[in-house]
């Protein structure tokens, strides 16, 4: 019997590399890397290391470094640190990932809310591919500060490269000069993140971000983030925009106008979520240019209180792919969608959340029915329908099960 040593290398790396899409880097090296010499010495290939998970150690991190494993890591995510890295630590780093594209901050938060920014620092003179940055997924009681003037200096010399950036969950205390200082330092940006901010006056100046974003295609905002005051809707636009999001509390103050100002000129527009933005108008939405349309939310909004929402459906109704019109007030939503299907709209359609409505059971059939790519549905508090079917629906196996309720369970 052939001993599995005798497998070629490739064989051997592609098994490890299975392996490695369901667990960490910690049991990868914890428990494969012990089984022999020669597995210890494939596990530190660098072709299973295009990414860095930030479970291991920092102490293996350098191990990692020294060793070349990361020659090829394009994602590196920090270790947790118990104590703070020195200098020359992090440009053993750095000097050792040569293809490094993007990096995520998120386990390093504590040393960074300390003050540690030597970590974001000493990438001013390495990783020269790096173009995408991750200051903060989780959300912390004590959020970080950005640093505005090293960050500034920092685009100045790097932000032609950067194509990403995540600002989300960060106490930005100069949130304007941030955005005028990435508009005119990061031309080829394609992606903006920016939610959950702490701090005040996070006001975003639309018309220099178009004029100096002209390849953004996914904005993506939040409270308590607001639109800078404007008078025209004239501008250059996000031309090649294809998602925009601003989900809010009811405070937020985006109109129609702001709306039409950053995307009028987004025909490629796929992904609109607006959940929460109580002062916008159908008519609005109605007038922008994109005609395929795959995402819309618009619950705890006020678009589906007027007969124009129906407008809103019908014009997108052949591409939508996901909806949301949760919290939709009054039976007024059996009849828009009776009125959609009757026109062939939502064929595409693979999920929908309509928890929190009166839609029934009869409306939820001839949803059903007409709409075969159907994945998702969601149900919950919606009150005509019975005790174990106010849930969510996975997959059409389950969807299908629907069909069987009967329509004497409706209440008004």
């Amino acid at each position: 019997m052939t001993h599995i040593n005798s497998l070629p290398r490739e064989i051997l790396l592609q098994i490890f590399s299975y392996y490695l899409k369901t667990e960490t880097q910690l049991r990868f090296i914890g428990v494969i890397s012990k089984v022999c010499q020669y597995w210890k010495e494939v596990c530190r290939d660098s072709a299973l290391w295009h990414t860095f998970d930030g479970t291991l150690t920092p102490r293996e991190l350098m191990t990692c470094c020294r060793k070349g494993s990361l020659k090829n890591t394009e994602l590196l995510v920090f270790s947790r640190c118990k104590k703070t890295l020195k200098s020359s630590e992090l440009q053993l780093i750095y000097e050792n990932l040569p293809r490094l594209k993007c990096i995520d901050f998120t386990n390093v938060i504590e040393e960074v809310g300390k003050g540690k920014w030597i970590f974001f620092s000493e990438l001013f003179n390495h990783c020269p591919h790096l173009c995408e940055i991750i200051f903060l997924e989780t959300h912390s009681l004590n959020p970080p500060k950005l640093p505005f003037r090293l960050f500034e200096s920092f685009l100045k010399i790097r932000g032609s490269n950067l194509i990403s950036l995540d600002f989300s969950n960060l106490t930005v205390l100069h949130f304007r000069e941030l955005c005028n200082a990435v508009a005119s330092s990061c031309p080829n940006l394609e992606c903006l993140k920016a939610q959950n901010l702490h701090g005040a006056n996070h006001s975003f100046p639309i018309q220099y971000m178009q004029k100096g974003l002209k390849k953004l295609k996914r904005l993506r905002l939040g409270h308590p983030v607001w639109m800078q005051n404007c008078n025209s809707v004239n501008t250059s636009g996000f031309p090649n925009l294809d998602t925009f999001t601003h989900p809010s509390n009811n405070d937020c103050i985006l109109t129609d106008l702001h709306l039409q100002k950053l995307l009028m000129k987004s025909p490629d527009l796929k992904v609109l979520d607006i959940r929460g933005c109580v002062l916008l108008t159908s008519a609005a939405l109605c007038s922008l240019p994109a005609n395929y349309l795959e995402r819309l939310y618009v619950s705890n909004t006020r678009l589906y209180e007027l007969q124009e929402f129906a407008d809103v459906l019908k014009k997108w109704g052949h591409s939508l792919i996901a909806l949301d019109v949760s919290k939709m007030k009054g039976s007024c939503i059996n009849n828009l969608f009776n009125s959609l299907i009757s026109l062939g709209s939502l064929k595409n359609l693979e999920s929908l959340e309509l928890n929190n409505t009166l839609v029934t059971t009869s409306t939820v059939k001839l949803i059903i029915h007409n709409c075969p790519k159907l994945n998702f549905i969601q149900l919950e508090s919606c009150r005509s329908f019975g005790r174990g079917h106010k849930r969510a629906y996975y997959g059409q196996t389950e969807i299908k099960q629907l069909l069987n309720l009967e329509d004497e369970m409706e209440v008004t």
